[in-house]
């Protein structure tokens, strides 16, 4: 046995020898040391006035919650009449409930380079958040198919590259399609994004208009797991860094 009472060629001495990059080899051998230091470590050492999660407030910071898949919906506006685009984020937890919401007006351009701006944006900023097992649901599927890389429109596209590189990060990513109607949210966020500024507003609370249907949507979305059992038999779902791959 070692000192965390693990068995030294049991569990943790086979990572190093999976077929994986380092870093991931590294980030498996700390998790199963529960080495990670986390709000509640860190209050335990005395070293943090609380144990509560920093980013969503929601509940306390240990190994358990920062392993949690995030979900991003995203989503853009274009106004018809003058070209304006802005895009929306919703951040959600595990359990449905919201995290912060962010905005941002783009500028002019067209649909589809817009929606990918909400995604460049969405990822950045999960990111930026500290999530570290994001899905990022778009309704867009030209976008999917783009980063699926079965759809060769914007080869080369500097926004696409800077998209695929955030991916390639110590994370795992998963980009999924999905209708409309569950990114209604969004929608609506993107169009509050263009009354926003260039730089973007994080909101730690919904618009007051929102509220409602924030809480709808979490009632509706109560006990549903981010990920479902058979999410990697889906057709439109990209995914970076899980070492499988669900798209056939």
């Amino acid at each position: 046995m070692d000192i965390d009472g693990l068995p030294n060629d049991g569990v943790w001495k086979p990572v190093w020898s999976l077929r994986m990059p380092q870093r991931i080899r590294t980030f498996l051998w700390i998790t199963l040391h529960q080495r990670h230091l986390t709000n509640a470590e860190r209050f335990r050492q005395d070293i943090a006035t609380s144990a509560m999660c920093s980013i969503c407030y929601l509940d306390v910071e240990d190994l358990d919650h920062i392993l949690r898949w995030v979900r991003v919906n995203v989503d853009a506006s274009v106004n018809i009449a003058d070209g304006k685009a802005a895009i929306g984020c919703l951040f959600l937890n595990d359990q449905g409930s919201w995290i912060n919401f962010f905005v941002r007006d783009v500028g002019r351009c067209s649909v589809l380079i817009v929606e990918l701006w909400a995604v460049q944006d969405g990822l950045a900023q999960a990111w930026t958040l500290g999530f570290r097992r994001v899905v990022i649901d778009s309704d867009c599927l030209e976008v999917i198919k783009i980063l699926k890389q079965s759809y060769h429109a914007l080869i080369g596209n500097n926004l696409v590259e800077s998209i695929l590189h955030l991916t390639q990060r110590e994370w795992q990513v998963v980009f999924r399609h999905v209708s409309r109607y569950q990114n209604a949210i969004s929608d609506r966020l993107a169009v509050v994004g263009r009354s926003s500024s260039r730089c973007g507003l994080l909101l730690p609370f919904p618009p007051d208009d929102l509220s409602a249907q924030v809480e709808e949507e979490k009632e509706q979305n109560a006990g549903e797991p981010v990920l479902t059992q058979d999410w990697h038999a889906t057709a439109n779902v990209v995914c970076f860094n899980l070492h499988i791959d669900p798209c056939g």
